[in-house]
């Protein structure tokens, strides 16, 4: 008799579970690689803009339209000020490029020098390599700038440039075993 309800309440369990899996499975989200929900917004909730959607102006705050000016398009001679002095850095950046191959041993063997076990560290390697990529960015991002007489934009990059030397810096510490 006991076993017989032991039974019974497996089978009971098990074809429940069989029943209540594949509801609870389902995704009650947007499927997954989606960027938006397509549903309609219900009464009283917003939905967030989409890509290339502007949202609206919040109170007291200027739509573009009624702005100040100050994001407004420059005049044809700055246009054409803006492109000589774009062209000026395309020719530098042509003679960094007849010199690249210099640069990039002298940075190789300055990291060796700084960094003994990164050599042999993949991990560290591929820190130092991002490390890379990501200043030759900002730098280029910072040059840019400055050429266009952006000074807001120049202080963000070198804020950004001063955080990632200090992610850098701490990432090889652990690689290095908490040594520089």
């Amino acid at each position: 008799m006991r076993i017989r309800r032991h039974l019974l309440s497996t089978l009971l369990a098990v074809s429940l579970g069989a029943v209540a899996l594949p509801v609870a499975a389902q995704p009650k989200g947007p499927p997954p690689g989606a960027k938006h929900d397509d549903r309609p917004p219900k009464d009283g909730e917003k939905r967030p803009p989409r890509d290339g959607e502007r949202r609206p102006p919040k109170d007291g705050e200027k739509s573009r339209a009624e702005n100040d000016g100050s994001k407004e398009k420059p005049a044809k001679g700055d246009d054409a000020a803006r492109k000589k002095r774009h062209e000026k850095l395309e020719e530098k950046q042509k003679e960094r490029s007849k010199t690249r191959q210099k640069r990039r041993k002298e940075e190789r063997q300055e990291a060796e020098k700084k960094y003994p076990k990164a050599k042999d560290d993949p991990a560290a390697r591929a820190e130092l390599a991002k490390h890379a990529k990501r200043m030759a960015r900002l730098r280029r991002s910072r040059e840019l700038a400055v050429a266009d007489g952006r000074d807001d934009l120049v202080k963000r990059v070198d804020a950004m440039i001063t955080k990632e030397q200090a992610r850098h810096q701490a990432a090889m510490r652990r690689h290095q075993g908490g040594s520089k």
